[in-house]
């Protein structure tokens, strides 16, 4: 069997835990690392996939259209994942329709028979397999009409509790160290896939409370006093609130958040100040440290530091508190951050205008 998996977050971390699970019943392949385009899947075959392998596992990434549909070609998948559809790679896909059209490539490359898994928590990959009918297993978190949906879920700072609720039926007791909404969502879509290729209830149990964290993915690891969430691999803003959740969710502790906010000055995409400030509402007394650029040419880098509760509307951000749908935040040093038109973009001068 062939199984891809794509979205615009969350694939890597669907392999790991798909392979994994599969690993109760088969013999797997998966591409290693970030192997996700046609020359690293070219090269995955020549190298790693033997006549004994009973299932190969394939993440196909893409930055245009048609990429997905090249590696399809290529490997023929018989089952397929879609993680999300979100905006990324805009400049190239030109808008979130171009994105899910590109992603559901997988889906369309089927065969008759075919499996393809959706997340339908995911609004634009919802919207595209409602507008176009499409036959496919869903899973979510929190759509109730999910044909899997993980549920009951509970956080701890060991394990993460939960249950999966399909076909007229609730499996209970499902355990696992991987932190994080996000990764809930991924497991459940192994679980669907895993189900589908007659991995019993009890080995998927057993394998989900065996899932080793994927490195830079919201990893956790400990440091003598210290419990350190790393999640430096995240590229896009929903993955990086997030983590800011399950930082919130620990109690009885300083939370820190160390994090790189690079602001481009010229319009070019950055990460939502409205949704990071947003973010860091959850929960008082979080410290935020870290640094942003403030000049064209990305040489000068100025320290800041916030901490406390922030208001998402009127709150003080640094040394100033406004209403930062049109307004700007003064950070101190004189370095002043404005959001975009539409609270998506935000820039930074030296002279406070």
């Amino acid at each position: 069997k062939i199984i891809g998996i794509t979205g615009s977050f969350g694939k890597t971390s669907t392999k790991h835990f798909l392979y994994r699970i599969l690993s109760e019943r088969y013999n797997v392949l998966m591409t290693p690392g970030n192997f996700n385009t046609t020359l690293g899947v070219v090269r995955t075959v020549r190298e790693h996939l033997k006549p004994h392998h009973e299932v190969f596992i394939v993440e196909m990434g893409a930055k245009q259209r048609g990429d997905i549909k090249e590696i399809c070609d290529l490997v023929n998948p018989h089952m397929g994942v879609i993680t999300s559809v979100g905006e990324m790679h805009l400049e190239t896909f030109g808008s979130i329709e171009g994105v899910a059209q590109t992603k559901f490539e997988l889906i369309e490359a089927l065969p008759e028979g075919g499996v393809g898994v959706v997340n339908i928590d995911s609004e634009a990959a919802r919207r595209y397999v409602e507008q176009n009918g499409l036959n496919v297993v869903t899973y979510g978190i929190d759509s109730e009409d999910a044909d899997y949906r993980a549920s009951d879920v509970a956080y701890s700072e060991v394990e993460t509790h939960f249950s999966v609720e399909h076909d007229g039926v609730k499996d209970e007791n499902y355990a696992t160290h991987i932190l994080g909404r996000g990764n809930i969502l991924n497991i459940t879509a192994a679980l669907a896939i895993a189900e589908a290729m007659g991995v019993g209830v009890e080995a998927r149990r057993r394998a989900v409370k065996q899932i080793e964290q994927v490195e830079h993915r919201l990893s956790m690891r400990r440091q003598g006093g210290i419990t350190v969430l790393d999640d430096a691999y995240n590229s896009n803003p929903e993955g990086c609130l997030e983590a800011v959740r399950v930082l919130g969710s620990f109690s009885d502790m300083k939370k820190i958040i160390v994090t790189l906010v690079a602001c481009v000055l010229g319009g070019m995409f950055a990460i939502s100040a409205q949704n990071w400030v947003n973010g860091y509402t959850r929960k008082d007394g979080t410290t935020v440290q870290g640094y942003y650029r403030s000049d064209r040419n990305h040489t000068n880098h100025d320290n800041y530091s916030t901490s406390g509760n922030i208001n998402p509307y009127t709150g003080s951000v640094g040394s100033t508190a406004r209403d930062y749908s049109s307004e700007a935040y003064n950070y101190g040093g004189g370095r002043t951050i404005h959001t975009g038109p539409q609270g998506g973009q935000y820039y930074i001068n030296d002279n406070g205008n």
